[in-house]
């Protein structure tokens, strides 16, 4: 009876689709925490998480912090990047390469998250759009197909968010990178 539980409860994994690209090289993760100390205003989604039909929904804008190296979770030779952030905006992801805000929390929180190559995302410094990390930062683990699954997309402009007035920075960085 306790096998056929076990089966039971394991039938799920067989069906999962979670592909989080977080091993890297050390060079590949010392690359993220730079890039992540110039940018730190990244996308973060999952594709797969909360639909069946492989699209993105939404996705949050946070400001990344603290980034430091870590041990990957599941390969103990590879590398990972965790960092705080706090969340600006949650953007709705439209097929056409833009997001629109949707909601803006009055109360950031702080949390600790992983960098996944292939769902975070940052500034592409030519067409200043978002574009999957894998693109930004050198990692061919999976390959070295550098096309993202979905089409770039607009960084909020300082306006969108200046109903928050705590987040003068990101104006700034907007300004210098983006703008």
């Amino acid at each position: 009876m306790k096998h056929l539980i076990l089966f039971i409860f394991l039938i799920p994994t067989l069906f999962s689709r979670a592909d989080q690209w977080d091993n890297l090289t050390h060079e590949e993760a010392e690359a993220v925490i730079v890039y992540l100390h110039d940018n730190p205003y990244i996308f973060e989604y999952c594709d797969c998480c909360d639909n069946e039909d492989d699209k993105i929904f939404k996705v949050k804008l946070v400001r990344a912090f603290n980034a430091k190296i870590v041990i990957c979770s599941w390969n103990s030779e590879m590398y990972s990047v965790e960092y705080e952030f706090e969340t600006l905006a949650e953007m709705q992801y439209e097929d056409d390469g833009g997001a629109l805000v949707i909601e803006i929390p009055y109360e950031t929180f702080e949390t600790t998250h992983t960098v996944y190559m292939n769902y975070t995302w940052g500034l592409n410094a030519e067409s200043k759009k978002a574009q999957p990390l894998f693109d930004s930062i050198e990692y061919n683990f999976y390959g070295e197909d550098p096309t993202p699954c979905k089409r770039l997309f607009e960084y909020p402009t300082a306006n969108d968010l200046s109903e928050v007035g705590k987040f003068k920075a990101y104006k700034q960085w907007y300004n210098n990178y983006v703008n």
